[in-house]
């Protein structure tokens, strides 16, 4: 890309799609929690010179769901108002945000120092506190009956239970047999 003389204008991103799980919860590979070894996952931005943004490391949690509209105001494009996440380039790392993940069967909500863990099959919730258990490995849910109640609240904001489980069994009926082979051979289904 240097040779090219691209390079100082070209937006490079570096990202994940999910962790791994590595025995951490007595298994292996991903799908089947939403602790933070699937969540956390690196994103590298190197941006041109004109964002003024060299060398900076950004400690704030940030969502998958915000690259496209950064790299959309990257590109000067204007951001519509259906477009979900935030633009990273105007996130405030000092303001909390809640941040939500799903897998069939399971969603998860952060915010402030909580963590909330909803499974539908079987139906179990899970409350951690980070800032006394960042390995999320003590369950505080019948201790805190407060803050579970509003991480429950939060959540059903933005999507009962029961619909996200239905609504992921009617989108695998969807996926022809061989895309659905691969998929399961790589561990998104079982």
């Amino acid at each position: 890309m240097r040779n090219e003389g691209i390079y100082d204008n070209t937006v490079i991103v570096v990202l994940a799609d999910h962790g791994e799980e590595f025995w951490e919860r007595g298994g292996l590979e991903h799908a089947r929690t939403l602790h933070d070894e699937i969540l956390r996952i690196p994103l590298i931005l190197k941006l041109p010179p004109s964002a003024n943004r060299r060398g900076e490391r950004v400690s704030a949690t940030v969502r998958q769901v915000d690259v496209y509209p950064t790299l959309l105001e990257l590109a000067g494009v204007s951001l519509s108002s259906d477009i979900r996440g935030e633009s990273l380039l105007h996130i405030d790392p000092a303001k909390s945000r809640w941040e939500y993940a799903e897998t069939p069967y399971i969603a998860a909500l952060r915010g402030e120092e909580w963590k909330f863990i909803a499974k539908s099959r079987p139906k179990q919730e899970e409350l951690y506190n980070l800032e006394e258990d960042p390995a999320e490995r003590k369950n505080v849910a019948a201790q805190h009956p407060q803050v579970l109640a509003r991480m429950q609240e939060e959540m059903s904001s933005l999507m009962r239970m029961e619909e996200f489980a239905s609504a992921a069994d009617q989108e695998y009926k969807k996926v022809d047999p061989k895309t659905l082979e691969r998929l399961r051979s790589l561990g998104y289904v079982k």
